[in-house]
């Protein structure tokens, strides 16, 4: 009996425990519920201080909460808005982003600090900068005075929100007060950047961080600016054939024709298929409109045949500025210098932007012997952005071209003293840089000039890895010269150089070095794109190829002459013919050209 009685009694203090425990948690849930209901009623009464950015050139409106707020041009403004949802919708004549709805959570502030910032457009990078401060060591801001400072870029989203923030849309200062030499604080600066164009942060962000949000600000870019080249062929690059093709199908049916979209499209299609022929394909869109000059310049740019493709070029020139410039990029190559200096600045007006055809106007002026044009432009460009200093030694070559022996002095020693200047404040050992620096302008005037005998003995004076290579090519000294040719070369000149090694090779009878660089050269041209493959092609063809498709295909003046050399010295029942279209490219003796005059030429 006892022992039930006990069980009893345990049982009912067990049960009375539990409902102890329930009561308190519905006590705790209710008061949980009711703070929660508190905090709606106070947050729908309260608002934040949120920053407004338009990241755009021009003004445009935007609704929030159906409320049309206007937002000045590259703008940045602080504006009240309530806790809870948020509605952003584009206003009439707002760029092209989407409807979107945020939420701005009244959480975040009962945790303090919160610090909101909203972006319509989506294109601004807003940058979260962690700077830490020691006694012996200031703030460094990202790529300035060495490693940088942790930090994030955030892109392509309508909403961020950052906590702890202590310089809002400023850069950190050098230098805070610190308690004591021993302490050390950490300090968050979150603000806008606006210092790298687009394009080269779409880069940025996706080999940095993360290629989806890359994508995501790629798109938010082009919504707002369909019309930006470079943002159009940096997205073009980071989606990728096949998905950028899908991307692109709307604006691609789009009349009046979108010449940059349709270019990208192109130039992605052919790399995902390099067999892929897209002439059929356009031609058919141009004869269902023939009057169009842009669908004449789609069709030609897509033409492997020379003459068919410099005749619709010729069709689509006078009112498509790309067409312009591809025929003096061709005029170019023709060696039709004052000729093409003409389309190149026709181009230029064209576009409404001289720097797309700086490149082909430059050369063409300097080919035919019009130095001043180009001095002026390098000058004007030195004075815009003095840190450029081998825009010195440009004119330095240039005056020296010219037979301007007191200017081209004036111009190295300028480049010299700037190099010499900017060696002294990297800490570097000295290594007799100044007197280095000086022989360096010598040899590159020497060059210019066209005193090979003066380069080659000056060369062996010289640390610097790309005179002496050049001497040994100027010897004719071909052996084992690659080691020497990958401390100067990049990916861009190596089918070039390995080209001029093949001919240098067979003048000298070293058959076996030569077809080693012939087939070197060929596969990284194969690896570069359309005509850099067509050209691999005719270069390893057995029958000499026509002169007019070595110049349709070949990536500009120098690479059509080193591939003219070459062929020459593959196919020598052909050679005359060669070498004197070869000689019509080579007006300046800058390499590969002294080299080639020097060694080459019968």
């Amino acid at each position: 009996m006892d022992a039930a009685r006990a069980n009893t009694n345990a049982f009912h203090r067990r049960r009375s425990r539990k409902r102890r425990v329930l009561i308190a948690a519905l006590l705790v849930l209710l008061a949980l519920a009711a703070g929660a209901a508190a905090l709606v009623l106070w947050a729908k009464s309260k608002t934040l201080d949120v920053y407004l950015i338009n990241a755009l050139d021009r003004p445009y409106s935007v609704r929030i909460n159906g409320e049309t707020v206007t937002l000045e041009a590259d703008g940045l403004t602080q504006t009240p808005l309530p806790y809870g949802e948020i509605t952003l919708e584009p206003a009439d004549g707002s760029p092209g982003f989407e409807a979107q709805r945020v939420e701005l959570s009244a959480w975040q502030h009962l945790g303090g600090g919160a610090f909101v910032v909203i972006n319509p457009d989506r294109t601004a990078a807003i940058v979260s900068e962690l700077v830490e401060y020691t006694d012996r060591a200031r703030a460094r801001l990202p790529g300035v005075n060495g490693p940088s400072n942790p930090f994030d870029i955030h892109v392509g989203r309508a909403m961020y929100t950052f906590e702890g923030v202590d310089y809002a849309f400023e850069h950190a200062p050098d230098q805070i007060e610190l308690r004591s030499r021993t302490d050390g604080a950490m300090r968050r600066a979150v603000y806008w950047l606006r210092t790298l164009p687009p394009e080269q942060l779409l880069w940025w962000v996706s080999e940095k961080q993360h290629k989806d949000d890359a994508l995501r600000y790629a798109k938010a870019l082009l919504g707002a600016e369909p019309d930006n080249p470079e943002v159009l062929n940096a997205t073009a690059e980071l989606m990728g054939p096949e998905a950028f093709t899908a991307y692109a199908q709307p604006r691609l049916a789009q009349r009046p024709v979108l010449v940059d979209w349709h270019r990208a499209y192109q130039r992605l299609a052919r790399r995902q298929d390099p067999k892929r022929s897209l002439y059929d394909e356009y031609h058919a869109l141009w004869q269902a409109d023939p009057t169009s000059g842009d669908l004449a310049y789609l069709v030609a740019a897509v033409d492997d045949e020379p003459g068919r493709s410099a005749a619709m070029m010729e069709r689509a020139a006078p009112s498509n500025g790309y067409a312009m410039r591809a025929k003096a990029e061709r005029l170019l190559r023709q060696g039709e210098f004052a000729a093409a200096v003409f389309c190149a600045e026709r181009a230029g007006e064209m576009l409404g932007d001289p720097q797309a055809v700086r490149g082909v106007r430059h050369q063409a002026l300097v080919n035919s012997g019009s130095y001043a044009p180009v001095i002026d432009d390098l000058r004007r460009k030195l004075d815009d952005e003095p840190d450029r200093v081998s825009l010195n030694l440009d004119i330095a070559r240039l005056r020296a071209m010219a037979g301007d022996r007191r200017g081209a002095a004036q111009a190295g020693r300028a480049y010299t003293d700037a190099m010499t200047e900017r060696h002294r404040a990297s800490l570097l050992p000295p290594a007799n840089h100044e007197k280095q620096t000086e022989l360096f302008v010598e040899i590159a005037l020497a060059e210019a000039r066209g005193q090979w005998r003066t380069v080659i003995d000056k060369s062996y004076k010289s640390y610097d890895a790309r005179w002496h290579y050049l001497a040994r090519l100027l010897n004719g000294n071909v052996q084992r010269i690659d080691q020497a040719l990958d401390k100067i070369a990049d990916s861009a000149s190596v089918p070039n150089e390995r080209l001029l090694i093949f001919a240098l090779a067979k003048r000298n009878d070293q058959p076996r070095i030569a077809e080693r660089h012939l087939g070197a050269a060929i596969k990284a041209l194969r690896a570069t794109d359309h005509h850099g493959r067509k050209l691999a092609g005719l270069l390893a063809a057995d029958s000499p190829p026509d002169i007019a498709h070595v110049l349709h295909h070949a990536a500009g003046i120098e690479q059509a002459t080193v591939a003219l050399v070459a062929l020459a010295y593959k196919h020598p029942q052909s050679a005359g013919a060669y070498l004197a279209h070869a000689r019509k490219l080579m007006a300046t003796p800058l390499h590969p050209n002294l080299v080639i005059h020097v060694r080459l030429l019968p």
